[in-house]
């Protein structure tokens, strides 16, 4: 099962980086409109998350070469946050748990798939495996959901560092993503 995940897991990419646009779009949505766009986000989200973990793992099988330890917990820390945010986000579509009790642990799973983006970001540009370009962009979403966190957690949703946050983190993941798709299908 595992080297079936590792083996697609490029196509799985592809799916992540269309799963990050709707859920970006849907949530910017019901900011501005409400109802049925929290629900889509939601979902759309937990299966991103999903579709990460093929990715995680691909990337891992990159980076272990390089960085055996490192590589494995920072993959296990990754994959671990895509699947609690997948059960927390797919429990408040499915109504077994309203959004307001999974807010502190979706947010403290962000923070460590967060972290897993930047610490990959600087795996990748230390072993120049990937290009510096797509390494950057990793850190660029890694630290954006960092901020996106914090901003959440402290000034709410209108907050002006959740806010950019926010939007550049819409913006780099697909991207990022996309492009991982593309170097794992290579």
């Amino acid at each position: 099962m595992i080297n079936f995940l590792i083996q697609n897991a490029g196509w799985f990419a592809y799916l992540a980086a269309l799963a990050s646009v709707i859920s970006a779009a849907a949530l910017f949505i019901f900011f501005a409109r409400g109802g049925i766009f929290g629900p889509i986000n939601d979902g759309a989200s937990s299966i991103q998350m999903l579709f990460l973990i093929p990715v995680a793992l691909g990337e891992y099988e990159i980076l272990r070469h390089s960085y055996t330890s490192l590589a494995l917990v920072v993959a296990l820390a990754g994959i671990i946050s895509m699947i609690s945010i997948s059960i927390l986000q797919g429990a408040t579509v499915f109504r077994r748990v309203r959004y307001e009790k999974t807010l502190s642990s979706v947010l403290g799973m962000g923070a460590v798939l967060g972290g897993w983006w930047l610490i990959n970001g600087w795996l990748s540009l230390a072993t120049e495996m990937f290009p510096a370009t797509f390494s950057w962009l990793g850190v660029v979403c890694g630290v954006s959901a960092l901020l996106l966190v914090v901003g959440l957690k402290y000034g709410g949703r209108d907050h002006p560092l959740a806010v950019i946050s926010f939007l550049t983190n819409a913006l780099s993941v697909p991207i990022w993503t996309f492009w991982m798709g593309n170097i794992l299908r290579a």
